[in-house]
């Protein structure tokens, strides 16, 4: 019972929010309630798994053989854990309601006018410091990295070894010089525009290959969701006893 209680609930609830796509008025009620228990779910699942990075993170630290540089790792994601949910529960993160003064400019131009008005000003700690200044620039620092990552790959994968690692290869170089003003320049003495070229991969074969994926996961979705409605699929339910 163990495991078909979990594969009844999952089918009841997948018929239930089917249903409702199509007759709003019959499930209206149950799918509200449905809705609020996914919510309440997800907050439960969010504990358990905040607790488990600490639990984890400490066990990582207490332990003999861990390097010290990542104790220190693990002491700071912690730190900084616990002290970005102490500020985000005392200061919210909503901007607050403020009166601010503007100066402007009267008719003619010369005679300064103060107007006060009343703004959403974001003088938040959580989003001027923590958001703004701390995680922000690291954000941008992770994905500044990432571009090193990008071209060391592309080196490796446009290496012209078959036919499909040459037409990667063209279709790469033309879409990258395309992008650049330079492109037009070198090929601009044989009167071809590499700019043109690059935009038709970009927005017609591109897009043509990225509807073809969505489409395939799609289907894999609508697959994937009825073996869950059915029974079928029990991945999700850990491995039997």
């Amino acid at each position: 019972m163990k495991r078909e209680l979990p594969l009844i609930i999952t089918a009841l609830t997948g018929i239930i929010i089917i249903i409702n796509y199509f007759l709003p008025e019959l499930t209206g009620k149950i799918t509200q309630i449905v809705r609020n228990w996914v919510i309440v779910i997800s907050s439960f699942a969010t504990i358990l798994g905040i607790l488990n990075l600490v639990i984890i993170s400490l066990r990582k630290t207490l332990e003999p053989i861990t390097h010290w540089d990542d104790r220190i790792a693990n002491i700071i994601l912690i730190a900084s854990l616990i002290l970005t949910i102490i500020i985000g529960m005392i200061y919210n993160v909503v901007p607050k309601k403020d009166y601010v003064f503007k100066v402007l400019l009267d008719n003619t131009g010369l005679i300064p006018l103060i107007t006060f008005q009343v703004a959403m000003v974001d003088t938040n700690i959580f989003n001027t410091v923590i958001f703004y200044s701390i995680y922000n620039p690291l954000s941008a620092a992770m994905f500044s990295l990432l571009a090193f990552f990008i071209a060391s790959a592309s080196y490796r994968a446009f290496r012209a070894r078959n036919l499909e690692a040459t037409l990667l290869l063209l279709a790469a170089s033309i879409v990258i010089l395309g992008r650049v003003p330079i492109g037009d320049y070198i090929f601009g003495f044989i009167g071809l525009k590499v700019s043109v070229i690059s935009e038709y991969i970009t927005a017609v074969i591109n897009a043509a290959a990225q509807r073809a994926i969505l489409i395939a996961v799609g289907i894999g979705t609508i697959i994937i969701s009825l073996k869950l409605l059915f029974g079928i699929e029990k991945a999700h339910l850990g491995k039997s006893e």
